[in-house]
């Protein structure tokens, strides 16, 4: 991090002040009125630091001479925040994420984070400009939860920025969020997810759905799953990989969302249905495909045995809930949501529930006790009437 150290020397035109305040070392302001104060290096250099007012000063530099004191390295003064942002994107954020994690970050931190804030300096950015930046930007229109994720991205960036020590706090925990509603959980009633089975019986992704609806998984997770990790005389699913599709580039298998988002998973009757009436559609058609057919081992495999595309899973959902009589809203990831919510509803321990969806939070996991109604009070015991018919599919 030498590269970050490195801070002009103070312009030459200046003019002490007339007097010094007890234990304010060389202060002196500029010819334009910006007040300054040296601080020595170890490297026989110089430090400048800058402000307003004598106090501004004043206050870094006796923070400065503390630190010093305490062995601590001082911040670099004239770094801003939109060069850090663009070292910690490269250094820090690109080697640990994801590669569609990663593009939103660098998509916020593009849009957002860097003409909003990256002006300032690191070492001088204070609450106050986050708090008024957060609010500005939800004053353009912009979704409470989309200032929220602007937010969390930013206080992740100034996380490292403590651990590099390059800054002794990070302000953005310092600020409030604008409030929003919560994010709804849109549930499928037992009789919603026994009309979309019954519409999707047939239908080349039905089997998905049915398996998606009674194991929790993620899309991305069940695209991703090959026969390897499916274990069919124990009942138990392996989530190893997920499925990861970027603009313009092919498909790849990544790491699970997070480290509890791997896991292993006991399926219930219905769910071992479809993925035995998957691998009797896999194998019919193989012998149609021919010498056309790859051996990639996924369990939901298109016609040729390659994965299926999340876009095109995504787009036959929404024409087979709307002949099943459902919302037009409703998405595959809601087939996660209602089974998390007949789980509540069973009684199942909510820290359960956490392990079978791989939560990487019990408080997200709660979040579903708001969605349980009366009509799903008996969501358990009708499950596998909600599954009824499933082994005739294939």
């Amino acid at each position: 991090m030498d590269s970050l150290a490195n801070d002009r020397k103070p312009e030459r035109t200046q003019h002490r002040a007339r007097s010094r305040g007890n234990g304010e070392g060389s202060i002196y302001q500029r010819s334009d009125g910006t007040w300054c104060a040296a601080v020595p290096l170890p490297n026989g250099k110089r430090r400048v630091l800058y402000g307003r007012t004598r106090q501004d000063v004043a206050k870094k530099l006796n923070t400065a001479q503390s630190d010093r004191q305490k062995g601590l390295p001082l911040p670099p003064g004239r770094l801003t925040l939109a060069k850090y942002l663009d070292q910690w994107l490269d250094q820090s954020a690109r080697p640990k994420l994801k590669a569609s994690t990663f593009r939103s970050y660098e998509e916020l931190v593009r849009l957002h984070i860097g003409p909003g804030l990256g002006r300032h300096t690191l070492a001088g950015l204070q609450p106050g400009h986050v708090q008024a930046f957060l609010n500005e930007r939800s004053g353009t229109g912009l979704s409470p939860r989309r200032v929220q994720y602007i937010h969390a991205v930013l206080r992740a960036a100034l996380n490292r920025a403590v651990k590099w020590q390059l800054v002794h706090r990070n302000v953005a925990t310092l600020v409030e969020l604008p409030r929003g509603a919560p994010a709804k959980i849109n549930a499928l009633s037992p009789e919603q997810a026994e009309a979309l089975l019954t519409e999707a019986r047939g239908h080349r992704h039905g089997n998905l759905y049915a398996f998606l609806l009674a194991s929790g998984l993620r899309v991305g997770e069940a695209l991703g799953l090959r026969w390897e990790d499916v274990d069919l005389k124990t009942g138990r699913v392996t989530v190893c990989h997920t499925l990861e599709r970027l603009p313009g580039q092919p498909w790849r298998l990544t790491e699970p969302k997070s480290n509890t988002s791997r896991r292993t998973i006991p399926l219930i009757g219905p769910g071992q249905m479809a993925l035995k009436a998957q691998r009797t559609r896999n194998l019919e058609n193989k012998l149609r495909a021919s010498g056309a057919w790859q051996e990639l081992d996924f369990v939901f495999a298109n016609e040729l045995g390659q994965p299926l595309s999340g876009h095109a899973v995504h787009h036959a959902f929404k024409h087979v809930a709307k002949r099943a009589g459902l919302p037009s809203t409703q998405r595959p990831h809601d087939l996660r949501h209602s089974t998390a919510t007949y789980l509540m509803a069973a009684g199942v321990p909510v820290r359960v529930v956490q392990e079978i969806l791989g939560h990487s939070s019990i408080m997200v996991t709660q979040g579903y006790g708001h969605v349980l109604n009366p009509m799903m009070e008996d969501a358990a015991a009708r499950l596998e009437n909600v599954f009824a018919g499933i082994s005739a599919r294939g």
